[in-house]
């Protein structure tokens, strides 16, 4: 296993640090590198991201110019994987807790192209999770079982472990939080097998930051992806015919 990481981050000065040195106390041997793309920060984040490259040889950081964006941050990081990764993992930096799901992941790989964290899969595994995010999250995920034949219930979560051709195959356009809707139907629609592994998902507290996700800015570029499915799905499907 050939690991490569990729965390968009912007104002995640609380946050990058404690993550980075998690993965690396948990899984060193297992990471080939982590990409840390700092997506136009104005707080300390771009100066912990090179003070921690400076001391640690797998850390390699992204400093991003406008247009900033964590679709945009996503992509880039994607770009910039080494090619002797086998797999690729993109993660939030907040999402220091669930450092020790990652073991899961490499103990259920091998069945699988692909891995996503499911905060679905089990009651109780949401906390402090807005009541207005849940709704759009159910909504949309119904959605994707009636139009799609989707039955994966966290597509949405950018908690994803894949195999690099996965990334390396899928057409990514998004420039905001729709990118994680991209990354989790358009590899089931190219045929990947992507399961799911239960995690927790445990809303920011004021010491590490503020949610860069609005719901209501976003809403429209998840319909989008979701019409660009159905038809990648019907070209499919034709092609299939043929």
């Amino acid at each position: 296993m050939r690991l490569s990481i990729v965390i968009p981050c912007h104002n995640e000065e609380a946050n990058i640090n404690k993550l980075v040195k998690a993965f690396l106390a948990s899984y060193d041997n297992k990471i080939l590198e982590i990409i840390v793309v700092n997506d136009g920060s104005t707080d300390k984040t771009g100066n912990i991201a090179n003070d921690l490259r400076k001391k640690i040889r797998k850390i390699k950081v992204i400093h991003r110019i406008p247009p900033h964006g964590v679709g945009l941050a996503i992509r880039e990081g994607l770009k910039n994987v080494s090619p002797s990764a086998s797999h690729v993992l993109t993660l939030d930096a907040d999402f220091i807790k669930n450092v020790p799901d990652i073991k899961h992941f490499f103990d259920s790989i091998s069945n699988y192209d692909g891995l996503v964290g499911s905060r679905y899969l089990h009651s109780g595994d949401l906390i402090r999770y807005p009541f207005a995010k849940k709704f759009a999250n159910r909504s949309f995920h119904f959605l994707c079982r009636i139009l799609l034949g989707i039955t994966q219930k966290d597509l949405t979560n950018n908690f994803k472990f894949y195999k690099k051709e996965i990334f390396d195959s899928i057409p990514l356009t998004s420039s905001n939080f729709s990118i994680n809707a991209e990354t989790g139907i358009y590899p089931i629609i190219y045929g990947y097998k992507i399961g799911e592994i239960p995690v927790k998902w445990i809303g920011r507290t004021k010491s590490m930051g503020s949610s860069k996700f609005k719901l209501f800015s976003v809403g429209p570029y998840y319909l989008r992806v979701l019409l660009l499915s159905l038809l990648i799905k019907c070209d499919a499907q034709k092609i299939k015919k043929a």
